[in-house]
């Protein structure tokens, strides 16, 4: 059995900082010094006090508000000054001028966008009245004891912008688009703010209508007025004209390239609108119309621009200021100079559906006339990914876009886990052992001994457990059916063979696994299962050259193998003829088979020199077992005739040797026969037997002595009488001629 817990669901999280949104317009101020506090439920209307400054705050329309991203007031601005969470101006932060000609009644007169990995660097971006300048100042939060300074103010970006202006977050997470409007155009300016800053080349795009510049005809370039706000997902602009143009156009954005395309015009004039918004979901466009007063809806969902205009539905009256989507997905409505905010508490939905409400947040007698900051920023957060969120597992940590730090402090919100709670680790790991809710807090230290503080909450969640018992053995069975064990939070199963119930029928020899899963980890546990016989094998009897080593390789290698000669193995050699018995073991039983083990007999041939009579033919057989044969003519049949004089080779093959074997055949001739008549068996070795003409060979013998008694006699005989048993003197002979059909006759004197 081999275990491994498996460790999360989801591979990798990102935690945004902010457990749901970002916080960074929780609190927003604005009209006469009236505060909304979206960090608790409902929003909570306030009033700030008043600090010991000559510089009273008021704005008719445009505000900008920033937090931390826990929601706690960092600073604020009219786009005249700026005053930090204490409600003083800041050192430097007066007189900023995003007023013109002695306004400040901009609409989008001014941002706050927090620099991109850098969390003490905000951009304040001011957009004077009417055609002014669009510029931008640098606030540090880490100076005046972290109460905040402007490092620089009033740095031109260009001259001659409308009031309008959104940020929008780059396609890749990591920097942001400040989106604009030249005045007396249709360029829009997209600038690009990452941790380097912000970058001053702009992408241009000219698409819609030119925004007409009518300072000249005493209307004050009231063209230049009215909202531009980026949907929530930050593909679509809408851009409000509220002068004299009066229109309303919906524009594609391209978060990769900052290029706006595609224009839309819903609405011409005499329409002037002035305050937009989209819904949540981002399927829902309203827009506030100040030549009548009036609140629309225009429905994104199809996305066919005509469907689009035709979408247009009245959803209220005696409406005409700003619209801002809150971190309740409540849409705030500045309606007109009063002391009461209008409301849309369901954005997404259709017509009267959306819930407009009249009078629905007092202010606690504080007016508003018609800006209202934002309340939900796109912003380039630090952020804290983690990867395996399952309990008993390790879960490793990591910190991005922050800029570079010296060092880190890692609380892990787990202080029974007693010292390993905390790490100085820049990419640390930590045992959550019991499943819940934990904050983790990062202290970040940079290299000029400021510090600042992040927190997050996060979930860790039950690791589930799974076992399928000890590795097995299984004994003449074709499948075994393996069931998982595991805690009451297993909700599915799956195994290797595609099984998706608790048990799982194997059918294969090997290792096996079962995955165990709840709501977000899951377990592994992995069985070896052998499906096994008992031993069956053969050997066959093996005839083997009378030099050849015989090497055995038995084919089951998990088997344990003994033979009869006490030589152990599946592998051996054999050099000896016999019977050799082996037998085979395993878990489940043991067999046993015989081979026999013998040579291949040698090859031989015995041809004889042949003499024949005239016209006489030979057969000559060499047939020998496992042979092949070759003839001195390629003949290859072991049978071959001779009928005439010569001299004849045979080649005799098998698989372990060659031989070759020759016969002279000569034929009788007419000549006298050459027959010895002495013969001297003395043992000296020169004419001990009775050696007779080569022509009479197997010819009949018959000897006589000299009473006629008969002492030997051979019907085919082979000149090897050597006189044993017959005394010295004279014996007689007769020899029969086969050839001529013919006795001769003689004697043959014997001397020792």
């Amino acid at each position: 059995m081999k275990r491994s817990i498996c460790i999360c669901l989801i591979h990798i999280t990102v935690i945004s900082i902010g457990f749901s949104q970002s916080k960074r317009g929780n609190i927003g101020i604005f009209g006469n010094k009236v505060g909304l506090n979206f960090n608790t439920q409902p929003a909570e209307v306030f009033i700030p006090p008043t600090g010991p400054s000559d510089y009273s705050y008021e704005t008719p329309e445009s505000s900008a508000s920033i937090s931390d991203t826990e929601g706690n007031l960092l600073f604020y601005t009219n786009g005249i000054h700026i005053w930090d969470r204490e409600h003083n101006t800041m050192s430097n932060g007066i007189n900023i001028l995003g007023a013109k000609d002695g306004f400040y009644n901009s609409t989008t007169q001014c941002l706050i966008i927090p620099v991109p990995k850098d969390p003490f660097l905000y951009y304040v971006i001011t957009a004077q009245w009417q055609g002014g300048d669009l510029k931008y100042t640098l606030v540090d939060t880490r100076l005046n004891q972290g109460l905040g300074d402007v490092v620089f103010k009033d740095s031109l970006l260009y001259a001659s912008t409308t009031e309008k202006m959104c940020l929008i977050k780059h396609n890749s997470g990591k920097s942001l688009w400040l989106v604009t409007h030249e005045f007396g155009t249709n360029h829009f300016r997209s600038f690009l703010i990452d941790e380097e800053g912000l970058n001053r080349n702009y992408i241009e795009s000219a698409a819609g209508l030119v925004h007409v510049n009518n300072r000249s005809d005493g209307t004050g370039g009231n063209n230049a007025i009215g909202y531009m706000k980026a949907s929530h997902a930050g593909n679509r602009i809408a851009c409000a004209i509220n002068g004299d143009m009066g229109t309303l156009q919906l524009f594609q954005f391209d978060k990769t390239t900052g290029i706006i395309s595609d224009p839309i015009t819903l609405s011409n004039a005499p329409n002037q609108f002035y305050g937009v918004e989209f819904s949540a979901d981002n399927s829902k466009l309203y827009a506030a119309n100040t030549k009548i007063n009036a609140l629309f809806q225009y429905d994104l969902s199809d996305g066919n621009p005509q469907d689009i205009i035709n979408s247009k539905i009245l959803i209220a009256n005696n409406v005409r200021g700003a619209l801002q989507l809150g971190p309740d997905d409540k849409i705030y409505v500045a309606s007109e100079w009063g002391s009461y905010l209008d409301l849309i508490s369901y954005p997404n939905l259709k017509d009267s559906l959306c819930g407009f409400q009249k009078n629905a947040v007092y202010l606690e007698g504080k007016a508003v006339l018609s800006g209202l900051p934002e309340f939900i920023y796109n912003t380039v957060e630090p952020e804290i990914i983690y990867e395996k969120y399952c309990s008993g597992t390790t879960t490793k940590f990591q910190v991005i876009n922050i800029k570079t730090f010296s060092s880190i402090v890692w609380d892990f919100g787990d202080p029974s886990s007693g010292q390993n709670n905390t790490s100085n680790d820049i990419s640390p790991g930590h045992i959550y052992q019991t499943p819940g809710r934990y904050k983790v807090t990062i202290t970040v230290t940079f290299s000029d001994q400021t510090t600042f503080t992040y927190k997050q909450n996060i979930l860790i969640f039950l690791s589930p457990t799974v076992e399928l018992g000890n590795d097995t053995i299984v004994c003449n069975m074709s499948s075994v059916q393996i069931t998982a064990t595991g805690d009451p939070s297993v909700t599915q199963y799956k195994w290797s063979n595609g099984n998706t119930t608790k048990s799982a029928t194997i059918q294969t020899t090997g290792k096996h696994w079962v995955k165990a899963m709840n709501s977000a980890c899951f377990a592994t546990d992995t069985i070896n299962v052998q499906l096994l016989n008992t031993p069956s094998f053969t050997l066959r009897d093996t005839v083997i050259c009378f030099d050849q080593i015989l090497h055995i390789a038995l084919k089951d290698p998990d088997l344990q193998y003994i033979w009869s000669d006490s030589v152990a193995g599946r592998e051996r050699s054999i050099t000896t003829t016999g019977t050799f018995t082996v037998k085979g073991t395993n878990y489940c039983g043991s067999s046993e088979v015989k081979i026999k083990v013998s040579h291949l007999q040698r090859l031989a041939s015995a041809l004889n020199d042949t003499l024949l009579c005239n016209n006489q033919k030979i057969a000559v057989d060499v047939t020998w077992p496992t042979a092949t044969y070759r003839w001195h003519d390629e003949t290859t049949s072991p049978n071959y005739t001779i009928d005439k004089s010569g001299t004849y080779w045979v080649e005799l093959n098998n698989r372990c040797e060659t031989i070759t074997d020759t016969i002279n055949v000569s034929y009788v001739t007419d000549e006298p026969f050459f027959i010895p008549n002495v013969i001297t068996p003395n043992g000296d070795e020169y004419n001990n037997q009775f050696i007779l003409d080569p022509r009479l060979t197997d010819a009949a013998l018959t000897l006589f002595n000299r009473w006629g008694e008969m002492i030997y006699s051979n019907p085919e005989y082979k000149n090897d009488w050597s006189a044993e048993h017959a005394s010295p003197g004279v014996y007689y002979y007769t020899i029969y001629d086969q050839c001529a059909d013919q006795k001769l006759k003689g004697w043959l004197h014997v001397v020792r």
